[in-house]
């Protein structure tokens, strides 16, 4: 908008300048705003200059920033696919858990029953080892019995032998 303004301003002065060109004493004045008005429009191109050069490093500052920007998207997006991932993972874990929780619990039932089978025949295996020292008791005791029958049939036969011997 100042650019026009200084455009249109420029061109009054030099139509202002044509005119006062056939007066001699208005054309140094004029050629002297002329001169002021191409300065100031130089400084305006300077300021214009500089300005689209802070504007230029803003939209940099600004692509960079999207960059950056685009970069935490796909960055979050691949955390969450990752976590996903990991939550399944854990609900699987979960789950496998329970189960090897299920078996711990039949494996402590079917360790229980064990122990008491164990301890049964622990029980049981001590009542047969009674029952065989019973049992070689009574076969000792047998066998001298039948010693003491042997040697009193020995003895009856001898004596009977012997009284038949004296009876003879």
């Amino acid at each position: 908008m100042k650019i026009t303004s200084l455009n249109e301003t420029i061109a009054q002065l030099e139509h202002q300048v044509r005119m006062a060109s056939n007066n001699e004493s208005g054309y140094a004045e004029l050629q002297q705003n002329f001169q002021n008005v191409c300065l100031a429009n130089n400084e305006m191109k300077i300021k214009i200059e500089e300005l689209n050069q802070e504007i230029k490093k803003r939209d940099q500052i600004a692509r960079d920033w999207n960059d950056t920007l685009e970069s935490i998207d796909a960055k979050i997006v691949s955390l969450e696919s990752e976590n996903a991932e990991l939550k399944k993972e854990r609900e699987q874990l979960l789950s496998d858990n329970q189960k090897l929780k299920r078996l711990l619990d039949e494996s402590d039932q079917m360790n229980s029953i064990l122990q008491e089978k164990c301890d049964y025949i622990e029980r049981l295996t001590t009542q047969l080892e009674q029952e065989n020292r019973a049992i070689e008791t009574l076969k000792f005791v047998q066998y001298l019995i039948y010693l003491l029958i042997s040697r009193k049939m020995n003895n009856s036969s001898m004596k009977f032998q012997d009284k038949k011997d004296k009876l003879k």
